[in-house]
């Protein structure tokens, strides 16, 4: 029954990621233009890299360590402060790293501070403690007043070709409030934490070891993009950026069931029930290809339509980009 409350909420709010596209996407894809949303992609997409660097494996590790101590809340405190103060530190070299980038690189400098803001996001991130501890309505329910009060932000200030820097604003500080929000919760969830009991080499480790085997496919989504925009031109990587949003909108309702199903799969396996998990990662499989494998066909059916209609005719070949549907099903 919880797994199914779960599933519900995240249901819910990948509903709400699908709609907030269909309302804001084709809004400021007419008003930013192939260069706007070139220049906003570009300039994220670099700072995406330090963001990599900043996160490590922290929150898939992270989510599953207080998975394995869901009622053991000495134990879970000292895994969510060590695993906490293990993600400041990385946040911190990165942000240094990032403000080196920004002065020696100086083009698009209020641009790229202003994407800086998602470091900060990542220095207060600890949505992955709720995900553990499976208690999804929290994230949830904030996450969908944020992005609400974000849209009609967007519409309000966000109204000709100029207005590229006060729509990374709001974006990046909807992110971040929605994360240090989650703080609040904490005051009866953990104990203060005990410097001692941290294990943070251990932890270190563990989200390393995750982190390694995730980087190659996150740099690759960030370096497709920088190649379009440097070999290219922005006009390029505002249409190739658009395709992309539409594909990663449709990979969001299958990615849902994974979110949902690493807590549950994670306790099972603390608990040594092997054929729970092993049970876990079937059904999960089973339903995120029936939901991936037509949503693939159906997305790839309407393409070359559906691109110049949603978004308006500067972004016709994004239908054509769009082919690349089969990327859905390998989530």
């Amino acid at each position: 029954m919880r797994i199914f409350k779960n599933l519900l909420l995240n249901g819910s709010y990948q509903l709400l990621l699908i709609l907030i596209p269909l309302i804001t996407t084709p809004y400021v894809s007419r008003i930013l233009g192939v260069e706007g949303i070139g220049l906003n992609t570009l300039t994220a997409t670099i700072v995406q890299y330090f963001t990599i660097l900043a996160v490590l494996g922290t929150n898939t590790y992270g989510a599953r360590e207080i998975a394995y101590y869901q009622n053991q809340k000495r134990e879970r405190s000292n895994a969510f402060w060590g695993i906490t103060f293990i993600s400041f530190i990385t946040t911190l070299i990165s942000g240094i790293l990032f403000l080196f980038f920004v002065l020696f690189f100086k083009k698009y400098e209020v641009i790229f501070l202003w994407q800086g803001v998602a470091l900060l996001s990542v220095f207060f991130d600890i949505s992955w403690y709720f995900r553990g501890i499976e208690n999804f309505k929290i994230i949830v329910s904030w996450n969908v007043l944020i992005k609400v009060i974000t849209i009609i932000l967007i519409f309000l200030f966000v109204r000709s070709s100029d207005d590229l820097i006060p729509y990374i604003i709001i974006l990046s500080l909807g992110t971040l409030f929605s994360n240090i929000i989650l703080w609040l919760y904490l005051k009866n969830e953990i104990y203060p934490p005990q410097l001692r009991n941290l294990n943070m080499r251990r932890h270190f480790y563990g989200s390393f070891a995750l982190f390694v085997p995730t980087i190659a496919v996150q740099v690759y989504t960030v370096v497709n993009k920088n190649m379009i925009g440097v070999l290219d031109s922005i006009g390029s990587l505002g249409v190739f950026n658009q395709s992309n949003i539409i594909i990663q909108t449709a990979l969001a309702v299958v990615s849902t069931l994974n979110v949902v199903m690493l807590p549950r799969t994670s306790l099972l396996f603390s608990k040594g029930d092997v054929a729970g998990v092993h049970r876990n990662i079937v059904k999960t499989f089973n339903i995120a290809s029936s939901i991936a494998i037509p949503t693939t066909f159906g997305l790839a059916a309407i393409s070359l339509k559906f691109a110049p209609f949603f978004l308006g005719p500067q972004f016709r070949m994004v239908g054509i980009i769009m082919l690349r549907a089969p990327l859905i099903t390998t989530n």
